[in-house]
């Protein structure tokens, strides 16, 4: 084990139980602090008590990175179903990992030959100023 895990270990052991369990829950849940309390049996006023009032809990929540953990999910879900064969997710893969092999949408855009641009290049003069 990391030692930074090692210190997250010995830290949580100074915690309560029901705090314990709230960040195990809350770990499970990727940060959904709503479900969390639900599934502990607690208030958000309370949770947010612990936050302020327990260092330690703040250390230990502040430290966790819940949406990194929430993206890693995801990812194994989209190759889950990318190894099922299922077509969407399979052309999404492609669509943002094979972009350097070409598997991008590129919408072809039509300009009437009536529009132009025009550039309107203004001339800077030594003092900073511009002529009209």
């Amino acid at each position: 084990m990391s030692s930074n895990g090692e210190e997250k270990l010995d830290k949580t052991k100074q915690l309560s139980t029901k705090k314990k369990a709230f960040i195990e829950a809350w770990i499970r849940t990727f940060g959904n602090v709503t479900k969390t309390c639900k599934h502990i049996g607690i208030g958000r006023t309370t949770y947010y008590y612990w936050l302020d009032s327990d260092p330690v809990f703040k250390e230990v929540i502040e430290s966790e990175d819940t949406n990194e953990k929430f993206l890693d999910f995801l990812e194994d879900k989209l190759i889950d179903q990318v190894r099922n064969g299922n077509t969407a997710a399979l052309i999404f893969a492609l669509k943002t990992k094979g972009r350097k092999r070409g598997y991008e949408e590129k919408a072809p855009v039509d300009v009437p030959d009536e529009i132009k641009l025009e550039v309107i290049m203004r001339e800077i003069k030594p003092n900073g100023s511009s002529e009209n």
